[in-house]
């Protein structure tokens, strides 16, 4: 909604990974000048999401998404063949280790045996690193959903569909 931070610096557009590396970082004033960089705009407030933390401001993401690919997104449930769609996930930043890289993220989805629906799931969560989640990227869809986060609406989230060769997911 807005071109500025909590701090009144400017957003600017901030590639975080190329091609399964990191290529940039969020920053706000005070963080951009530890590093030595300027600040791209990315000052928020930090109560509902420094789990805890008593800090005034933390660094946050404005429109977090992954960019679409080449792949055809009606293409991807039957290149999946026998494997789990999920088509809904809660609360994603509560649930990684920012200093790890480690997420348990509950969700729900689809499963599919021979690229065909075959049943819902539910009460489920996918877990890992996201470094080895990144790795395990074999294609990404030509779409791509944003939505607003769901406690907050202070920033949205978004991504394409993607086909992804190994996730650990737990539930029933």
């Amino acid at each position: 909604r807005y071109d500025f931070d909590f701090e009144g610096s400017p957003c600017q557009p901030v590639a975080l990974v190329k091609q399964g590396r990191m290529a940039g970082m969020l920053h706000h004033l005070d963080s951009a000048a530890a590093f030595g960089a300027l600040s791209n705009g990315r000052a928020g407030r930090a109560p509902l999401l420094a789990s805890g933390i008593p800090n005034a401001y933390t660094v946050t993401p404005r429109i977090f998404i992954v960019e679409p690919g080449q792949a055809k997104a009606e293409m991807l449930p039957e290149l999946l063949g026998d494997g789990l769609r999920i088509t809904e996930s809660y609360d994603p930043f509560h649930c990684l280790d920012i200093a790890s890289g480690h997420f348990s993220i509950p969700c729900r989805g689809i499963l599919y045996k021979n690229g065909k629906p075959a049943g819902s799931v539910a009460s489920i969560a996918i877990h890992g690193e996201l470094s080895e989640l990144f790795q395990a990227i074999e294609l990404v869809g030509d779409d791509l959903r944003i939505a607003p986060f769901l406690m907050t609406h202070a920033y949205c989230v978004g991504a394409p569909s993607l086909l992804v060769s190994r996730l650990v997911v737990s539930g029933k």
